[in-house]
C-alpha cells in the first residue's frame, strides 16, 4: 500500500500536515491560563506543568512550549540593547 503524495491528500489532512508544535500548544496554554485566570503564579505555573502534551520535557517541543507561555503572558524576549562602541576600541583606529 503507497501513501498518497502531499498534493493527494484533502485540505483538512494537508493543513494538519502544516501545523507547527506551536500551533499544537498554542489553544492548550491558553485554556489553561483562562481556567486559572485570577489565581497566584504558583497554581497557573503547575497547572501549565501540568498540561504540558508532549511527554519529556526537552529538545525543541518543550522549548516552544516555554516561548509561547512567555508569549500569552506577555513576557516575549526582551530586546537587548547594543553596548555603544567606546571610541579608543573603534576597528579603523587598530587599523590606521
Amino acid at each position: 500500500m503507497q501513501t498518497p503524495g502531499f498534493g493527494q491528500l484533502n485540505l483538512k489532512q494537508q493543513n494538519s500536515m502544516r501545523n507547527t508544535w506551536r500551533d499544537h500548544i498554542r489553544p492548550i496554554i491558553a485554556a489553561v491560563l483562562a481556567e486559572n485566570k485570577g489565581k497566584d503564579q504558583a497554581t497557573i505555573r503547575k497547572a501549565l506543568k501540568d498540561a504540558y502534551p508532549f511527554g519529556e520535557r526537552k529538545y525543541h517541543p518543550y522549548k516552544i512550549w516555554l516561548s509561547e507561555i512567555r508569549n500569552q503572558l506577555g513576557k516575549g524576549k526582551s530586546k537587548k540593547k547594543k553596548a555603544e562602541p567606546n571610541s579608543k576600541y573603534k576597528q579603523l583606529e587598530i587599523f590606521n
